[in-house]
């Protein structure tokens, strides 16, 4: 829950970032998709459970384009540490 709340967060946050960008209000937006503007401040608030292809359609609507990356999971800091002193951690 967490990862995809984290996820949900940086789509909203960018999503935001463009409007900002491009001018686009949540009255403007809404029109271009034909939803109401209440539909968007729930997008914006990360109250709606996104498709990829609602999320193409709404990044679209504000002249943006939506990139996916997989990448291998990141090790923690606390990992790096017991590395370097060559420490092995219990199982």
């Amino acid at each position: 829950t967490y990862w995809a709340a984290s996820i949900i967060l940086d789509f909203t946050e960018g999503l935001h970032k463009l409007m900002e960008d491009n001018q686009v209000s949540r009255s403007d937006l809404a029109r271009r998709l034909g939803v109401s503007p209440a539909y968007i401040t729930k997008v914006l608030r990360g109250n709606v459970n996104f498709t990829v292809d609602s999320m193409v359609r709404l990044v679209r609507a504000v002249g943006g384009e939506v990139h996916v990356q997989v990448a291998p999971k990141t090790r923690t800091k606390r990992n790096n540490f017991y590395k370097k002193q060559g420490i092995r951690k219990a199982a």
